[in-house]
């Protein structure tokens, strides 16, 4: 029992204590020149994209495959992983650097693409590994701690007057290092003929990428869609209302985190459905609470954090709360039922349908009411993608019983 406790109390946690990370330095930029608080903001939000490329959908899946296997193969799969992740990264890099550069304000090109990769580099990171072994501390040591560290050393460089862009290297620096230091102890040595193994699993995780990454196009990268249509000053109140939304995302990230394993354990598909329940009625319940938090103190906390120049409107935190609550029944939907059901194929739909709607939703919102209509376009393209999961999950009941019936009537005969 105690041991339990740990394991849950300690992944639901660290979300928590990742919290304090941006927190460390963002309040310093935000107070500064706008241009370089856009800069920031769309390089992250561009690169929390890459980082989802670059993962392959791998947070997605590899916490389900690793946490049945002994550690020997858990650590081939993880080196097999990085190879392939390894590969995209290499090719998605100057792409996402010419993207960043033309989404900027003028004179930012640098920062913004400093800021991208810093963020970007996350997709090679082991936590989800270590998230499937049940492993906090690990998560802890070689993730949490060193960017903890490195947004308290760049905001004290640029409280004590260096340029904004040491925030991003920094960050870079110790983001990479921390993967290194893990590798360095616990990945297996590489199979022999490494690339070709990690072309073969590029092509083999086709599925779970392009759902993780269809996903983030319009929800990890909202801010650089805000871009398109929306002024400096937009974009500036916009980074706002994404960092609000993202350190209340912790909350779900915490629940998903404690109990994605653990709903995966058991090869019973009624006991994977029942312990999947319940994980969505947690979630659901913080995002009701997580929604109403958000709409009521949105305002107000944002001022003190940011500043009034930057801090977001009513309308705006409530489109954000919103948000936040779709997210939270779609990702219960997507990570803890349809996934372990084996229904992928499901959250690819939905996670499609939400960007091809979302993404022009939200260029739209924002061009015709700056801030509060990129948030409320937002909300209606996660709730669109609550709608199709929805359907994912009573066909796959449906299967289930069909399947039931058929064994029955054989057993019978």
């Amino acid at each position: 029992m105690i041991a339990a406790v740990r394991r849950f109390g300690g992944l639901a946690l660290l979300p928590f204590l990742s919290l304090a990370i941006p927190f460390a330095i963002l309040p310093v930029i935000s107070r500064g020149d706008e241009s370089a608080w856009a800069a920031v903001g769309i390089g992250e939000s561009v690169g929390a994209v890459v980082a989802l490329v670059i993962g392959y959908g791998w947070p997605l899946v590899g916490p389900s495959r690793v946490a049945a296997l002994d550690d020997a193969r858990a650590r081939e799969l993880f080196t097999i992983s990085l190879v392939s992740r390894s590969i995209v990264a290499v090719v998605a890099a100057v792409p996402a650097a010419l993207l960043t550069a033309l989404l900027a304000p003028s004179g930012s090109a640098g920062l913004a693409v400093a800021a991208m990769a810093a963020v970007g580099a996350a997709g090679l990171s082991p936590s989800w590994f270590l998230i499937g072994r049940s492993e906090p501390r690990a998560i802890a040591i070689y993730d949490l701690l060193p960017r903890l560290a490195g947004a308290l050393l760049s905001a004290a460089l640029v409280l004590a007057g260096a340029p904004v862009i040491w925030y991003p290297v920094v960050m870079l620096t110790v983001t990479l290092g921390g993967i290194v230091w893990f590798c360095a102890r616990r990945a297996a040595r590489p199979p022999r003929g490494s690339v070709r193994v990690g072309f073969r699993s590029l092509r083999d995780d086709i599925q779970p990428a392009l759902a993780v990454v269809a996903a983030g196009v319009y929800s990890a990268g909202t801010v650089a869609i805000v871009s398109i249509a929306g002024t400096t000053s937009v974009v500036a109140v916009y980074v706002v209302a994404d960092k609000v939304l993202k350190a209340a995302l912790t909350a779900i990230v915490a629940a998903t985190n404690a109990v994605q394993g653990w709903v995966s354990e058991d090869a019973d598909r009624a006991v994977i459905r029942a312990r999947g329940w319940r994980g969505t009625y947690i979630l659901g319940g913080i995002g009701v609470v997580g929604a109403l938090g958000i709409g009521l103190l949105g305002p107000w906390a944002t001022t003190v954090v940011f500043g009034q120049r930057v801090a977001i409107d009513a309308l705006t935190s409530v489109g954000i709360g919103a948000t936040f609550f779709a997210i939270a029944v779609n990702s219960a939907f997507g990570r803890l039922l349809l996934t372990p059901l084996g229904a992928i194929r499901w959250v690819t739909r939905s996670t499609f349908v939400g960007a091809a709607v979302g993404v022009p939703l939200i260029v739209l919102g924002t061009a015709l009411g700056g801030a509060p209509g990129a948030a409320a376009a937002f909300a209606l393209s996660e709730f669109i993608v609550v709608a199709v999961q929805v359907v994912g999950y009573l066909a796959v009941r449906r299967a289930d019983r069909a399947a039931s019936d058929t064994r029955a009537n054989d057993e019978r005969d």
